[in-house]
């Protein structure tokens, strides 16, 4: 986005900078938002390590599919995994379990950082107005911009 700015003139500067600045304030209000919900801010604070974890999880289940498992002796159950250890199947259903919980929390990061902003972006598009004023308890509201002008100009 800052690569499509148009810098042409001083008065274009400023203009492109009053656009964005809407948008910078309501990031920052609802990284505030964010920060005061202890669960969250611990989970946003882990981002990297659960994506770190995420690939070293991944790159684990396939080790052990790769290095533990046997080619199916029937060619129409190439699905059925035979296994060269018992402990190994175990060891890949645990991974698998962990990757899950793991990506289940990469997924709560981004959409508790990242779907209010997007969807009050979306919203914009329309001429509605999107705005969570809390994170927990959710509270948002939702209204059209064309009847908040109307509303503002019969109470002028």
């Amino acid at each position: 986005e800052v690569a499509q700015a148009d810098r042409s003139t001083p008065q274009k500067r400023v203009e492109e900078f009053v656009n964005r600045s809407d948008a910078i304030i309501h990031e920052m209000m609802h990284q505030e938002r964010l920060s005061q919900v202890r669960a969250i801010h611990k989970l946003a604070e882990s981002s990297g390590r659960l994506h770190q974890s995420k690939l070293a999880l991944g790159f684990l289940l396939n080790a052990i599919i790769i290095f533990f498992t046997l080619p199916s002796p029937a060619p129409d159950s190439y699905q059925v995994l035979q296994f060269r250890h018992p402990l190994a199947e175990l060891c890949l259903y645990l991974t698998a379990i962990v990757l899950l919980l793991v990506n289940c929390g990469c997924l709560l990061e981004h959409c508790a950082s990242s779907l209010p902003l997007t969807l009050r972006q979306a919203w914009a598009r329309k001429q509605v107005n999107f705005e969570v004023s809390s994170v927990w308890p959710l509270r948002f509201s939702i209204y059209d911009l064309d009847e908040q002008a109307s509303a503002e100009d019969e109470d002028e």
